[in-house]
């Protein structure tokens, strides 16, 4: 099963997106900032992918919130894709554009942005600003009303699909061994009929 990370700072609805993509009811949901302290995984229905909600990325040195900082980082790290958080109610903050320089330097794969609490146009932020944290165009979405989720699942087949395209050495030889053989096997097919042709 492939890993896909949620990430992002606190209170931006990771848990919510996450309860959205397993269909469950597994993390826990609250307007406090902070309620998910440990990684909690679950799978995608009828994907192949298996998703990691972490707790919100916070600058401490100690306790809790740094451990719980801490395994985060290290599903960031082992994550085959992330989905890092933003809100677009709040717009832009000082954390957000700390955590995704943090991201970028830790993270291996690919990276999808999404404003989150993104029901109302007119309650939404300045949404261009989220270009700053570098990772391409924001991608409005509603975890609460599962709104987006088809950029998400996109997002996702297509790195599976190119996954599964990518074949190492050993298949490389095999696959041209098998194309050499059946270039030789047209030859003699040409050349015996060839032959029949020069025999009438």
């Amino acid at each position: 099963m492939k890993k896909l990370v949620i990430v992002g700072r606190p209170n931006t609805g990771k848990s919510t997106l996450f309860n959205g993509l397993t269909n469950s009811r597994d993390a826990l949901v609250h307007d406090r900032p902070g309620v998910t302290r440990d990684t909690i995984s679950g799978n995608i229905p009828n994907r192949p992918w298996t998703v990691i909600d972490t707790a919100g990325l916070e600058n401490a040195k100690s306790g809790i919130a740094h451990d719980s900082t801490d395994m985060a980082l290290g599903a960031i790290e082992n994550a085959d894709a992330v989905l890092f958080v933003v809100d677009g109610r709040v717009g832009l903050s000082q954390m957000d554009l700390e955590w995704a320089k943090m991201v970028h330097k830790k993270a291996k794969a690919p990276a999808l942005l999404l404003v989150n609490k993104s029901e109302s146009m007119k309650r939404l932020a300045e949404i261009t600003d989220f270009y700053k944290l570098g990772f391409g165009e924001p991608i409005l979405i509603s975890a609460e009303h599962k709104r987006g989720f088809d950029t998400i699942y996109d997002f996702i087949d297509r790195l599976y699909t190119t996954d599964s395209a990518v074949y190492n050495e050993n298949d490389k030889y095999v696959i041209q061994i098998k194309t050499l053989n059946e270039t030789i096997s047209d030859l003699k097919k040409e050349l015996a009929k060839c032959d029949k042709d020069q025999n009438k």
